[in-house]
């Protein structure tokens, strides 16, 4: 626009407006670039000026892209090295000798006789401990609390040394598991998990062990075994790591799921 004065051109106050009072970036505006016929999507960059761009320009955001995959790569390695992708800690400690090597399992009413033989399997070949599977036993009626529909802990281990009366003065460890819903009679919960008890003996329910997760019922009956193993036959010390099989509070399914399932 020229200044009546003949002097230099007035200056548009916003450089977005123009002088016909239209704005910018809009279809039909000359500074806009050509306008997408109808049905079509503008793109950026415009193909037309991609071989245009300077080669340092690609050559930065190759090496960007390089390095976001080069610290993706060391973050998973990290990740698996510490145990993170199985939900625990890393896969082996120091173990002492143990202080009982020969383990029974033995099963109190309905349990999957085939998860047991794999636990077994497992822990003798990562172990060396000497682990057998017992004949499944009955649930005890006498164990059972009508008012509360569920079974108390300690009358669980009862029927399985009374099954069992050849090894109670023996040096083995024996674990029974079972469906059945645990309570602890000395303890305010609304449930248990598991029991141990005599420093030989020791209860597991997978009754609780139920999850919209990924994680198998037998897969947290392991944790919880390997639990067991680790206080009875290695006399460890619980541990304050949330993501360790022997964390100290066990409180929930979620604090199951999150601990690892090897000593």
């Amino acid at each position: 626009m020229t200044d009546p004065s003949g002097g230099e051109p007035t200056p548009i106050a916003d450089p977005s407006i123009l002088p016909d009072g239209g704005h910018g970036d809009r279809p039909g505006d000359p500074r806009a670039g050509p306008v997408a016929p109808p049905g079509e999507h503008r793109f950026w960059p415009d193909p037309a000026t991609i071989h245009s761009a300077p080669a340092s320009i690609w050559a930065v955001g190759a090496l960007g892209v390089l390095v976001m995959i080069v610290v993706g790569l060391l973050v998973l390695r990290s990740t698996v090295g510490t145990g993170l992708l199985s939900g625990g800690t890393p896969r082996h400690r120091s173990l002492p000798a143990p202080a009982h090597d020969t383990v029974l399992l033995v099963p109190i009413g309905p349990v999957a006789d085939d998860a047991l033989a794999r636990v077994a399997d497992d822990y003798r070949a990562e172990y060396g401990l000497h682990v057998g599977v017992a004949a499944p036993i009955p649930l005890e009626p006498i164990a059972f609390d009508p008012g509360r529909g569920q079974y108390e802990a300690h009358g669980l281990i009862d029927s399985m040394a009374a099954a069992h009366p050849e090894l109670v003065g023996s040096d083995q460890v024996i674990i029974g598991i079972t469906s059945a819903d645990l309570y602890l009679r000395d303890v305010d919960w609304n449930w248990a998990f598991a029991l141990r008890e005599g420093g030989r003996l020791a209860v597991v329910s997978t009754a609780r062990m139920t999850s919209s997760r990924s994680a198998s019922q037998a897969f947290l009956m392991r944790k919880m075994l390997t639990r067991e193993i680790g206080f009875l036959c290695y006399q460890l010390a619980p541990s304050d790591d949330p993501r360790d099989v022997l964390y100290r509070d066990i409180l929930g399914l979620s604090d199951l799921q999150r601990i690892g399932d090897h000593l």
